[in-house]
């Protein structure tokens, strides 16, 4: 077959250059769908920060007038939707307002410790809240002989071993557990007001209730008796097959994947928001 002549350049096969066509048309919707799902995250990450965004202007609001289970209510569940350290700040102010001492010593603890981008007096207010709040609570440092192991405190996880800081308490009775797998410790301590507890934890083997230690069912063995599935790109007549690294639609997919989330850290990175709200709390920087 006759190869038409481009003036200045090699000849070109029409053959060719349809399939090249044909191949670009069905690469779009690919291309498409990928642009969309990369894009998918930011948006539904700013749909969690507008709602966020409404929850705590509603706690501010309920704190402002002297309603502060709801205000509670309103920031908890704000910093699960969006999990900004900023929110810390009203959720320790309002959980002092209801008499949670210890519920408001972790939350002002977190804020300083993930907040870095507060002002002076913000840190500066905190501060002064956790010296006052270390009066009124008992405060637990938990040591777990194996890394990784779920510490909780009364039924409520409160971090994976080692713990980075103590853990506020109310005075009282307390159960401390440390989960591993099927190892597991247990220990109650009783802890007075404005006191330091150290506990230290070595899980353990759990028992059935015959006593005798359960073992683990080992895991199943794989066999190659079925070769894995493979994936075949598909190749028209007469072309031969290349590497995916050689073909043309590879590295276009590659650089609208680069391109896309360039944009998207760009965007997500721009600015801090400042949230003013109404009554004592001042403002919530997300």
């Amino acid at each position: 077959m006759r190869r038409r002549r481009v003036p200045g350049g090699a000849g070109v096969s029409p053959t060719n250059g349809g399939r090249r066509a044909r191949l670009c048309r069905g690469r779009r919707p690919v291309l498409a769908l990928l642009l969309l799902a990369l894009s998918r995250p930011a948006l539904a990450d700013d749909s969690a920060k507008e709602k966020a965004t409404r929850l705590v202007r509603e706690g501010a609001g309920l704190y402002s007038r002297g309603e502060h289970e709801a205000a509670v209510a309103r920031f908890e569940e704000a910093y699960a939707t969006f999990p900004s350290p900023a929110i810390l700040f009203n959720l320790g102010k309002a959980y002092r307002g209801v008499g949670k001492n210890a519920a408001a010593h972790r939350a002002f603890s977190r804020f300083l410790r993930d907040d870095d981008r507060t002002k002076p007096a913000r840190r500066k207010e905190a501060t002064t809240a956790l010296t006052d709040l270390e009066s009124k609570v008992g405060l637990v440092s938990v040591t777990v002989t194996i890394a990784g192991s779920v510490v909780s405190i009364d039924g409520k996880e409160v971090g994976q071993a080692p713990l980075r800081e103590p853990i506020a308490v109310e005075p009282g009775a307390h159960e401390i557990t440390a989960n591993s797998g099927d190892s597991r410790a247990r220990r109650q301590i009783d802890v007075a007001a404005g006191s330091r507890v150290s506990v230290g934890l070595q899980p353990a083997e759990s028992s059935d209730v015959d006593g005798q230690s359960r073992v683990p069912p080992p895991h199943e063995a794989v066999t190659p008796d079925e070769p894995a599935a493979s994936v075949q790109i598909p190749v028209e007549n007469g072309a031969p097959d290349r590497p995916l690294y050689k073909k043309w639609w590879f590295w276009g997919g590659v650089g609208a994947v680069v391109v896309v989330a360039a944009t998207v850290i760009i965007v997500n990175s721009g600015g801090d928001d400042v949230i003013p709200i109404e009554g004592t709390l001042g403002t919530v920087e997300f």
